[in-house]
C-alpha cells in the first residue's frame, strides 16, 4: 500500500548538504520521516534540521520542514512544473541553523500511499478510509495502535472473503479456516488458499493482543508483519477486482 522512494544514512560533518535526486510526482501526499543522531551530547536547539525540497525545473518552487531529533511530517506535491507529464526532478537537501561542528547522523525516509491501489478497492468509503487511517499509524511509528487497527480490519476481509464460499461465519478463525481449506482448481477464480494463508498471522496476533498472558511483543517487527501481510492482500484483492 505505500512505496519507499527514499531510504539512507547522512553523515553530516558540516551545516549544509545535498542535494539527493529525487522523482516526486504532483498531486502525491509524502511522508517525510527525519531521526538525527548526534555524536556525543546535543541540545535539541542544537539538532534542529531544515529539510528543502526544490523543485529542479523551477527554483521557486519548494517545501520546507523543520526536525528536532525525531520526527515525521506529510506533505502534498501541488502545482509543480512538470519535467514530463505529473513526474517532477527535485532535489532534498538540509540544513542545520545551530551547527557546532559535532557530526551526527541523518537518518531520512520518504514514503508515498498506493493511492491507485486503494481507489480500485471495490468496497466502501468508509473502509478505504480505514486503510489510510491505517497507514498514517503505520507511517508515524504508532505500532500498537497499528496493530490493533489492522487486527480489527484483518478479521472484516476474511468473513467477507470466506462468504463467498460459506455463509456460516462465526469468527475470525472460522473464516480463515474456510479459506485456507478451499479446494481449488483451474477455474476458481479467487485464490482464497493465498488470502487465508496470509490472514492467519493477523489472526495470530489478534488473539494475542487479547490475550492477558501474550507471548508476543506488540512491537516493529510485529507491526511490520502485519502491515506487509495486509498490504499483500490489499494488492492482490485490489488487482484481481475482488469485492468486500
Amino acid at each position: 500500500m505505500i512505496i519507499k522512494l527514499l531510504k539512507t544514512i547522512v553523515p553530516v560533518t558540516q551545516k549544509e548538504g545535498g542535494p539527493i535526486t529525487l522523482g516526486l510526482s504532483n498531486n502525491t501526499l509524502y511522508y517525510l520521516k527525519a531521526n538525527i543522531v548526534p555524536i556525543g551530547a546535543e541540545s535539541e536547539k542544537q539538532s534542529e534540521c531544515i529539510i528543502k525540497i526544490v523543485n529542479v525545473s523551477d527554483f521557486s518552487q519548494e517545501t520546507q520542514h523543520r526536525f528536532f531529533k525525531k520526527d515525521v511530517c506529510k506533505f502534498p506535491i501541488k502545482n509543480f512544473t512538470s519535467y514530463a507529464e505529473d513526474f517532477c526532478i527535485c532535489g532534498l537537501g538540509y540544513n542545520f541553523p545551530n551547527y557546532n561542528n559535532n557530526p551526527k547522523f541523518l537518518f531520512l525516509e520518504l514514503t508515498y500511499i498506493r493511492d491507485d491501489l486503494i481507489d480500485n478497492l471495490k468496497t466502501s468509503k468508509e473502509k478505504k478510509e480505514d486503510l489510510y487511517l491505517i497507514i498514517d499509524r503505520y507511517l508515524n511509528d504508532d505500532f500498537k495502535g497499528v496493530i490493533s487497527d489492522i487486527s480489527i480490519f484483518g478479521e472484516y476481509i476474511a468473513k467477507e472473503i470466506a462468504k463467498k464460499k460459506n455463509h456460516l461465519i462465526k469468527d475470525f478463525r472460522t473464516a480463515v479456516n474456510i479459506l485456507v481449506s478451499v479446494k481449488m482448481s483451474k477455474r476458481t477464480k479467487i485464490n482464497y488458499n493465498y488470502i487465508g494463508s496470509l490472514l492467519w498471522p493477523l489472526y495470530y496476533v489478534r488473539n494475542q493482543k487479547l490475550h492477558p498472558y501474550h507471548k508476543i511483543e506488540f512491537n516493529r517487527n510485529t507491526a511490520n508483519i502485519c502491515f506487509n501481510n495486509l498490504s499483500e492482500i490489499m494488492r492482490y484483492i485490489s488487482e484481481n477486482g475482488i469485492k468486500f
